[in-house]
């Protein structure tokens, strides 16, 4: 957390040119475990998590779906990753704020960014399902990066009440619903 602080503030102190702006922070009561890792002796790990996202589990050249998911649903993807084993590979996005800039700043500019780095290793017929437990617009535009198909998981209504496993079937962004896009979406070809 401290680490995400520190890169949160120089964003915001930093000019648009050089990257800065403002932080978006998603706050949850739900508590997560969190992993373990020594990320001052993986630079290449908290440069990808500062960055905006990084593989949990990365694609292969059999890879049929990606899920790709960002915050409190974390357990929902791990879970349905599991199911789906290798044929679903999982990603993470830490700031799709960051990504989504940093994306668009590429394109001016005729760079590389990290976006297309995470998602050009991503067979071409495989499809993204994202997920989120926001709107679902939030990630959908990470299909444009490289031209995957999406299936956007996310919460398009909102003030329905209810304990965390009932909201997240009720919004179709449990594992179940995970699987079922990651199965339908592999059936539509």
């Amino acid at each position: 957390a401290c680490l995400t602080r520190h890169a949160a503030f120089e964003r915001m102190q930093a000019p648009r040119e050089a990257g800065g702006g403002s932080v978006y922070l998603r706050l949850t009561t739900r508590v997560m475990d969190q992993p373990k890792r020594d990320l001052e002796a993986n630079a290449q790990l908290k440069d990808s998590i500062l960055d905006g996202g990084y593989w949990h589990i990365p694609p292969t050249e059999h890879t049929r779906n990606v899920i790709v998911f960002s915050g409190a649903v974390a357990p929902q993807a791990f879970e349905a990753q599991l199911q789906l084993g290798d044929d679903a590979a999982l990603l993470q996005v830490t700031s799709y704020d960051r990504l989504a800039s940093d994306w668009q700043i590429a394109q001016r500019q005729g760079r590389m960014c990290h976006a297309v780095h995470l998602l050009n290793c991503v067979p071409r017929d495989a499809i993204l399902v994202t997920v989120i437990d926001g709107h679902p617009s939030a990630l959908s535009w990470l299909g444009g990066v490289c031209g995957h198909r999406v299936r956007p998981l996310g919460v398009a209504a909102f003030g329905q009440g209810g304990d965390i496993v009932d909201l997240h079937r009720t919004y179709h962004i449990d594992a179940g619903a995970i699987i079922s896009a990651c199965r339908g979406a592999s059936a539509i070809e």
